[in-house]
């Protein structure tokens, strides 16, 4: 005999409106019904009282006790066998539509695909379908960076520069005897800016006398590659130094801010070979000279082809370096159009202006602390991950013969350090390494 203390006791579910709802589970649902089916006569009917008495003593109301018991009585089957009393709220949903025009977005031009509204009247579907397209994953979002254009010869230049970085073994060098050194432009403010305010807040008020001429300043940067130092017992950073391309000059006449013959600092608008011969001869090299970890060997610096780093100039550094005793310094440029090669360039630039723009300089001096700053809290972690990222993009120019349109793959780099097995060198395919010189081999027999 069924015992009515063995049911299942049930509470009903709260909304998040905090609501009561009986959206009961199956197994109270078959709890209601052998409930019911102690208080049912010999004819098959209920007895008078009983659906008020389940209701009861499940504490939902009389009339889901009525829809549980009407759904049993119509789901038996001729042979007599239970109907089915389980829940049907997983169905209860508004249905997708299948929309067809979703396949033709492939056929629409780029420039109509910009943005969600754009896309929406070019292919006749609403915005809020395809929004839910975009978090269902049926459709992406992608940021198109304009690259530079790569010649054949730059394109085998390249795949030559990356070959040479690549030990027998297939591992890359651990790029321990390198500094990479660039320029790079840092400006006051930007353009757009966005804030987070309270709704009683005022809104910032932001203004200049042209969009086109916000001050700005050139600094030269110089990095390494991170390590621990046994000898010493202690880490090199990598963080050379950082240096802004700015002359004195003195005020021509009395203002608000100052009186004549202060002075005044002023940007280098014109860094041509000479200025950048004298930033390298008189802080770039006394600096590697002061921080660099070991006092043999040689230390290659890496800089690009731009006009101003002429090839005249580097046997006066390489002389400049030579003529203190300690490490040789030797100049060697990387491929023409090649900024995914430097670690400035590939990341490392834009975390330190990510942390600069947290700053609201007001003149060029505070721009020049803030960018300094800026440059020397970065953590030693955050520059050894740009250069195993340097690493990953050797690989990536390789895999696409020197091209430029490889994507960076994820190799969580932090979770990998916390456990210890963050590598210090990648493993380059040698099916890549193999289909890279047979790409060179190709080109020399043309």
């Amino acid at each position: 005999m069924f015992k009515i203390d063995n049911l299942i006791d049930i509470t009903p579910v709260r909304s998040s409106k905090g609501m009561k709802k009986p959206n009961l589970s199956n197994e109270a649902r078959n709890a209601v019904v052998q409930f019911l089916l102690q208080h049912r006569k010999d004819d098959g009917k209920l007895k008078k009282g009983c659906l008020t008495d389940a209701a009861t003593h499940f504490k939902v109301s009389t009339k889901t006790v009525t829809q549980i018991w009407d759904r049993y009585i119509g789901t038996i089957n001729d042979r007599g066998v239970d109907g089915d009393v389980s829940s049907r709220k997983g169905n209860c949903r508004r249905k997708k539509r299948h929309i067809d025009e979703l396949n033709n977005i492939a056929n629409i031009p780029l420039n109509q695909r910009g943005n969600l509204r754009s896309l929406s009247c070019a292919i006749n579907v609403p915005m809020t379908t395809l929004h839910r397209r975009l978090k269902e994953g049926r459709i992406k979002r992608h940021s198109s960076a304009v690259r530079p254009f790569l010649k054949e010869e730059n394109k085998v230049e390249r795949v030559r520069f990356v070959l040479k970085h690549i030990k027998s073994n297939g591992l890359f060098e651990n790029m321990y005897d390198q500094v990479h050194v660039d320029e790079k432009w840092f400006y006051m403010t930007k353009t757009n800016q966005k804030y987070y305010l309270l709704p009683e807040e005022q809104e910032p008020d932001r203004k200049c006398k042209s969009k086109r001429y916000i001050q700005k300043i050139m600094f030269m940067a110089a990095v390494a590659r991170p390590r621990w130092i046994a000898s010493k017992k202690q880490w090199f950073n990598g963080l050379i130094g950082i240096w802004p391309y700015i002359k004195k000059q003195p005020a021509k006449r009395n203002s608000k801010n100052r009186p004549k013959g202060t002075l005044v600092t002023k940007p280098i608008e014109n860094v041509n070979s000479a200025v950048h011969q004298q930033m390298m001869e008189e802080n770039v090299v006394p600096a590697i000279k002061l921080k660099w970890p070991i006092t043999d060997g040689i230390v290659y610096v890496q800089q690009d082809n731009a006009k101003p780093h002429s090839r005249a100039g580097d046997a006066r550094i390489e002389e400049a370096a030579a003529a203190v005793d300690g490490c040789l310094i030797n100049i060697k440029r990387q491929p023409p159009n090649s900024p995914d090669l430097n670690v400035l360039d590939l990341g490392f630039f834009a975390a330190i202006q990510a942390l600069q723009h947290q700053q609201s300089p007001s003149n060029v001096d505070e721009l020049i602390e803030c960018v300094e700053s800026a440059f020397w809290s970065m953590k030693r972690e955050t520059l050894d991950n740009t250069f195993l990222s340097l690493q990953q993009a050797m690989m990536g120019v390789l895999s696409v013969n020197g091209d430029n349109t490889y994507k960076l793959s994820h190799m969580g780099k932090d979770k990998l350090r916390r456990e210890g097995l963050l590598p210090v060198s990648i493993q380059c395919s040698p099916e890549v390494i193999l289909s890279s010189r047979e790409y060179l081999d190709a080109i020399n027999e043309v």
